[in-house]
């Protein structure tokens, strides 16, 4: 009996921006296009998003891109000295 070849689809990646400023339309995000083309670069299927800095916005977004079947997810921003810099308490959970 044989086996069906095993199938190679592109693993899905997401950019997480967290910035107030980025997520308002202060500020372009920069950082979040480079880390996409680094990804894109790598053969990932890429998606990105903004959102405010606080741990309830990390959170919740983080939620939402691995309930799409996103499995790999790299964040930038967010991890300033600031009361509201609070990146890695929303990856927590």
């Amino acid at each position: 009996m044989t086996q069906p070849a095993p199938t190679t689809a592109p693993v899905g990646a997401h950019v997480l921006t967290v910035s107030d400023r980025s997520a308002r339309g202060e500020r372009e995000d920069l950082s979040g296009p480079g880390g996409r083309e680094a990804l894109e670069g790598a053969g990932f299927v890429v998606t990105t998003s903004v959102v405010p800095d606080g741990a309830d916005s990390v959170r919740d977004e983080l939620r939402r891109v691995l309930a799409e079947g996103v499995r790999v997810v790299v964040s930038t921003g967010g991890t300033g000295v600031g009361p509201r810099d609070r990146t890695p308490e929303g990856t927590r959970e």
